[in-house]
């Protein structure tokens, strides 16, 4: 039979960006081309820093700085999440050592870990041999893992959250309330904090979105976890909270991710801060 087949530019140009990325992509590790970024979590009752997100960033060949986001699932497409995921633990929890030692800091460092990371085999003996290598605390690392992550291997996933937990990893569960987690299920696995979804802090100018940010806020605390309030981007967030216990923030509003040498600057004047107030008291 015959066929009608209607040429579309805007299709054909996208797949051959797509093409180019992932070729860029299979040599960006060996090349050295990525790098970290890091954004303050901050204590919404004290204002104080309390802990710190690495974040993942790719500069092309180009010379275009990609966030994350943009190409992990390319990452996953090409197989190189695992490798990359380890390089992306190490180089953080050597960095938080640094920290450590350099300011007599007792922050806490939080690492994204992708589905596909909790599903390998060796992951569990790679995080406790990262650990091993850096010296990093254990209780000084935060796994932030997504909803989505939670549900492909449920068995599998909550056992590997228990193995971590048992080795005095905290767990977090990052962009929450995506609607793809189950209540029943949540109550279950050995969560310390909700990252409550970004959408919710942008929903604040309406009564209807703070009504819906307290109640998340609410379940957290009535599941005895802590609170992270994501995507704070200016005073007028940070004014309508709503101020239920104590949680913490992260956004914008509290800095944007920057790299290590400029974010211990702000290690630095936070250490000073609590130096002064320890001295006042």
């Amino acid at each position: 039979p015959s066929h009608i087949r209607f040429y579309n530019a805007t299709i054909r140009e996208a797949a051959e960006e797509k093409l180019h990325i992932l070729n860029d992509l299979r040599h960006a590790q060996s090349l050295r081309q990525f790098s970290l970024v890091y954004q303050s979590v901050v204590d919404l009752e004290s204002n104080d820093l309390v802990a710190v997100e690495a974040l993942l960033r790719w500069q092309r060949n180009n010379g275009e700085m990609i966030e994350a986001h943009d190409f992990l699932p390319f990452l996953e497409e090409t197989g190189s999440m695992v490798s990359v995921g380890q390089w992306v633990l190490e180089q953080a929890c050597l960095q938080m050592v640094q920290w450590h030692k350099e300011f007599n800091s007792t922050l806490k460092i939080s690492v994204n870990i992708s589905a596909s990371q909790l599903e390998h085999p060796d992951f569990i003996s790679m995080v406790r041999d990262t650990l091993d290598r850096t010296q990093l605390p254990a209780d000084a690392l935060v796994i932030e893992v997504t909803e989505s992550a939670l549900i492909r291997r449920p068995a599998l996933i909550t056992k590997v959250l228990n193995q971590l937990k048992s080795m005095n990893i905290s767990i977090a569960i990052d962009d929450f309330g995506a609607g793809l987690s189950s209540l029943s299920r949540l109550s279950s696995l050995p969560i310390d904090a909700l990252k409550i979804d970004s959408g919710f802090a942008q929903a604040l100018d309406s009564p209807q979105g703070q009504k819906l940010c307290k109640a998340v806020i609410q379940l957290a605390q009535t599941l005895d976890i802590c609170f992270i309030v994501e995507g704070i981007e200016n005073q007028h967030q940070r004014d309508t909270l709503p101020t239920i216990g104590k949680g913490m923030g992260q956004g914008f509003y509290f800095g944007k991710p920057v790299k290590a040498k400029t974010f211990s600057v702000k290690i630095l004047t936070h250490a000073e801060q609590l130096s002064l107030a320890s001295c006042n008291a």
